[in-house]
């Protein structure tokens, strides 16, 4: 039986990126004291696949107030729900969803030069940690590279102070090329994902410490694991 995959529609236009942009723009400039952003200028001009830490329901505002572009940002399919479902979309979000069709949809994202986005962990995690990183960036980086597509994958982290107001602070690091690893990928496609994946959680929590964050201090420097059941514990 032939597998049937969804279509992912964008639904942005320039009036509804204008008019929540600017929105956006006004929340996050409302509720933080200031926002710090190191590495601005190692965000390429073209499409690029961002990854950063997901601490916050305040990081996709904060990414999009730092790139200040037409992006597209994967999120999970029970957040395009109802209204909230159509704000998002109409901002660029697309289904995280394993059945989608992915290829066509990079193609005329990457045609258009808009950059996408993704917090790997999949879920807010407040414990500090910089949590196990999904496939799903990885995989979409191996994807478009198989295809000739030049979509370098951009760490970015992501610190919150504990003051009121709080202050954020970005720290961008430089782009990743995986065209080395295409071979790879054609020969063993889940361990070079999951080897890619491993990669790209070390790059954003070397930012990270850089941040000031301890725990990513000690999961890259001393080797010490994230525990995945942390979080729990302040929820």
């Amino acid at each position: 039986m032939k597998r049937k995959y969804a279509n992912i529609i964008d639904r942005k236009s320039g009036i509804t990126y204008f008019v929540l942009n600017l929105i956006n723009t006004i929340s996050v400039g409302d509720h933080f004291a200031r926002l710090e952003i190191q590495g601005l200028d190692r965000l390429p001009d073209g499409p690029y696949i961002l990854i950063a830490n997901h601490s916050s329901r305040w990081d996709g505002p904060i990414v999009q107030q730092v790139i200040q572009r037409p992006a597209n940002y994967m999120v999970s399919p029970t957040e395009l729900k109802g209204l909230q479902g159509l704000l998002l979309r109409a901002i660029g979000a697309f289904p995280a969803d394993p059945r989608a069709d992915l290829l066509p949809f990079m193609r005329k994202q990457v045609s258009r030069k808009e950059p996408i986005v993704i917090f790997p962990e999949g879920d807010v995690y407040r414990d500090g940690s910089t949590h196990q990183f999904k496939k799903g960036a990885a995989r979409i980086a191996l994807l478009c590279a198989s295809e000739n597509l030049d979509v370098p994958v951009v760490p970015m982290a992501i610190s919150y102070s504990r003051t009121r107001p709080e202050i954020v602070r970005v720290l961008i690091g430089d782009s990743i090329d995986v065209a080395d690893r295409i071979g790879a990928y054609r020969q063993k496609p889940i361990q070079t994902m999951h080897t890619l994946s491993l990669q790209l959680h070390r790059e954003v929590c070397h930012l990270r410490a850089e941040l000031g964050s301890i725990k990513d201090r000690e999961t890259v420097f001393e080797g010490k694991p994230v525990r995945s059941w942390a979080h729990h514990a302040l929820m």
